[in-house]
């Protein structure tokens, strides 16, 4: 039976891949990829992609979210960004020194049909990394000031994207 840990890297690997291999702009049909992806199941049946290229010394794994700006609720625009903004708000000091000792760098954003959460690291530093993500996204920091702060947040961007395109 898989450790939890390593189910959670296989999903995560599955939804980076799934993503890439979907992409409807890419010009490299999957076969070929000099190391092509393979396709496996989990006891639960869930099915994921893994791809690993040894030639890297940087993991990158992106967790896919069936929820995007579409699904978003009239008068919620918004919510798919700042759900997975909050999922990933790292919530103390520590876990910020972990992460950046383990040379981890999180990015995110929602699209209009998903949102996505990116992780990269050292690949010596992967169990390390996810452990310490596991950790944020099981309890995540939904506090009233940190909705706030990510709500002024997004009117900055929209304001300023705004700006932009005049």
């Amino acid at each position: 039976m898989m450790s939890s840990r390593k189910i959670l890297i296989h999903l995560l690997l599955i939804s980076a891949l799934t993503l890439i291999a979907t992409q409807e702009d890419s010009e490299t049909p999957m076969s070929a990829w000099k190391i092509p992806p393979k396709q496996l199941s989990l006891e639960n049946g869930l099915t994921y992609i893994y791809q690993k290229d040894v030639s890297s010394a940087v993991t990158v794994v992106q967790v896919l979210i069936r929820a995007g700006k579409r699904d978003e609720p009239k008068g919620k625009e918004g919510l798919a960004y700042l759900t997975t903004r909050l999922a990933i708000a790292i919530p103390d000091q520590r876990k910020v020194q972990d992460l950046m000792d383990q040379a981890t760098r999180l990015t995110m954003d929602s699209k209009s049909d998903y949102s996505f959460i990116n992780i990269s690291c050292l690949s010596e530093n992967l169990d390390d990394s996810l452990e310490t993500m596991t950790k944020i996204m099981r309890d995540p920091l939904f506090s009233g000031l940190k909705i706030d702060g990510i709500k002024k947040q997004m009117n900055r961007r929209r304001e300023s994207a705004e700006d932009d395109s005049i």
